[in-house]
């Protein structure tokens, strides 16, 4: 069983290593590649740290603002003076959604309206009744299939 043991390795106790000088082929091959392979991949590491962090932290400055939607509400949620102006000036389209919005501390109402012409309109209303503005929704309406032949 002598000479299995950990210690001995194959050599006795009395022989000792022989010593890589530091200057030698093998001390600069293998050591000095170990070395530089393992401070480029700690540099490369930072790096890509350094970058993930910074699109975390800079991300929302370089995303497009966006206009928060209104907070959707249902028809029946509506206040009486506000349906009646809606249902006025819809031109006898349909009221397809209601968004409650608030700007400056005043609530207004906009209602999108599928018109019988199949256009998209939306329709802003003040919460005392009053009118603010009809405007065609372009975005919905370049958005609708177009007919290849015909009317």
């Amino acid at each position: 069983m002598r000479g299995f043991g950990r210690r001995h390795r194959g050599r006795r106790p009395s022989e000792k290593r022989p010593a890589i000088e530091r200057n030698s082929i093998a001390a600069r091959g293998f050591f000095a590649e170990a070395t530089f392979m393992a401070s480029l991949m700690t540099t490369t590491l930072r790096i890509l740290l350094l970058a993930g962090v910074f699109l975390f932290v800079c991300g929302s400055t370089f995303a497009k603002n966006r206009k928060s939607p209104g907070l959707v509400v249902k028809w029946k949620d509506v206040p009486a003076a506000v349906q009646a102006t809606m249902e006025a000036n819809t031109a006898g389209g349909k009221v397809k959604e209601v968004q409650k919005e608030t700007v400056n501390n005043s609530i207004f109402y906009c209602a999108e309206v599928k018109g019988t012409d199949g256009k998209w309109s939306k329709v802003y209303v003040k919460e005392t009744g009053d009118l603010i503005r009809i405007e065609p929704d372009n975005a919905r309406n370049k958005r609708k299939h177009k007919p290849l032949f015909g009317d």
